[in-house]
């Protein structure tokens, strides 16, 4: 909030604090000059500035009071990545968007900080864009692996917001280990099971050390992907008309499949 008035008396009330109470929603919204007793009616006063030329209150020649109000911007909603997301990509772009109530264009500033929130770890600025649109930005230095925190603010170019609450990720590079596949239906002894329509199960078991799995992603014979979640190992069933095979690898394509999103192929 900005206010600007021309003082032509010695003793000046401070406009600028009573301009910013008025902002700030004080009860009394006015200017008063009283008399030395205002109940007795013999005392009244009229008061005009020696500067006072038709009345137009011109702030070049007469005193005058402007107020230029301006709202702040709300405190960013956070849209990617929320708590509890994990991505290989060391250079995650963050989002959030924040509404101007007076339709002002909002600049978001970001932050990314260690996980404990001991430091922050580097920040920046989207460009300008319009009230309630998504702004985003990108970490000019790449992220270890690890876990991080970020945060949004948004700014008007004259009031800024508060910050948003931290949101909590994961970067993680490493490769989740591939998977051993197995069947009873189907064994893995070099000889041809099974035939038209004969359903099969397979058993999908993580590498050893993989901490950790989200799901198995996996292919029948060269068929669509299918995806299956799980955190150890998982089964699942399979039929396929007119199919049969020789063993469990040579029918099944098999990925490990961690919470980042990343997979590795048996």
């Amino acid at each position: 909030m900005l206010s600007r008035a021309r003082r032509h008396f010695s003793r000046c009330p401070d406009i600028d604090a009573i301009a910013q109470a008025w902002a700030d929603g004080q009860a009394n919204y006015g200017l008063r000059l009283a008399a030395v007793t205002e109940t007795d009616p013999l005392t009244w006063r009229r008061y005009r500035s020696a500067n006072y030329v038709n009345g137009s209150h011109d702030p070049a020649s007469e005193p005058s009071l402007t107020v230029q109000y301006n709202t702040k911007p709300g405190t960013p909603t956070v849209l990617s990545p929320l708590t509890g997301a994990a991505t290989d990509d060391t250079t995650p772009t963050l989002s959030a968007k924040s509404t101007d109530a007076d339709g002002n264009t909002v600049t978001l500033s970001f932050e990314v900080w260690k996980s404990d929130g001991t430091a922050a770890l580097q920040s920046g600025k989207s460009v300008p864009v319009a009230s309630g649109a998504t702004a985003t930005w990108t970490p000019g230095t790449a992220l270890a692996q690890g876990s991080y925190k970020w945060r949004a603010m948004a700014s008007d170019g004259t009031d800024s917001s508060a910050w948003s609450s931290f949101q909590s990720c994961t970067v993680d590079t490493t490769k989740p280990g591939a998977p051993f596949v197995s069947s009873t239906d189907y064994p893995q002894d070099g000889k041809w099971h099974g035939g038209a329509g004969t359903a099969g199960k397979f058993t999908f078991i993580p590498a050893s050390g993989t901490s950790d799995l989200a799901g198995y992603v996996y292919s029948l014979d060269g068929a669509a992907a299918q995806t299956v979640s799980a955190t150890g190992s998982a089964s699942v069933p399979t039929r396929r008309a007119g199919w049969r095979a020789r063993s469990a690898t040579s029918a099944v394509i098999t990925w490990s499949r961690s919470r980042r999103s990343r997979r590795w192929p048996s």
